[in-house]
């Protein structure tokens, strides 16, 4: 028996369940991406999340591009604080692009983010250089 599974995955990326630190990984592919993917994954990773009563996740960005204004838009507005009144307490570990341009998008997107869900104080991320060091915060 794994203790990983695969969950979702479609063109922007793939999806699976940690057993063994009962946490998501969402995993960006690289390139391009379509919106409606995305949105998709992100979704996939709510109701998954809300299901399993798990509340951490790992994202990583390493090798994907940045998303379109419309999908920051939506994540920022909608999405994130959406999720974050569903869940409760948890924690996003974000290993942050080698693209110089998708990195800042994210620290930027965060930042906003990070006003945008000061109503819910249980919710919180940090920013990674490397997947293994995302992991110990993750499951620490």
């Amino acid at each position: 028996m794994t203790s990983s599974m695969l969950v979702h995955s479609n063109t922007a990326g793939s999806l699976r369940a940690e057993q063994a630190g009962q946490y998501l990984h969402l995993h960006w592919n690289e390139g391009q991406r379509e919106d409606a993917m995305i949105v998709e994954l992100f979704d996939r990773v709510l109701t998954y999340l809300l299901q399993t009563g798990w509340r951490r996740i790992l994202v990583n960005q390493q090798r994907m591009q940045s998303s379109s204004p419309e999908v920051q838009s939506w994540f920022r507005a909608d999405w994130l604080p959406h999720a974050a009144s569903q869940l409760g307490p948890s924690r996003a570990a974000i290993v942050v692009g080698q693209d110089v341009f998708t990195r800042l998008a994210t620290v930027s997107l965060m930042r906003d983010a990070t006003l945008t869900v000061a109503e819910f104080p249980d919710f919180s991320y940090q920013l990674f250089h490397y997947e293994q060091e995302a992991q110990r915060w993750l499951v620490g």
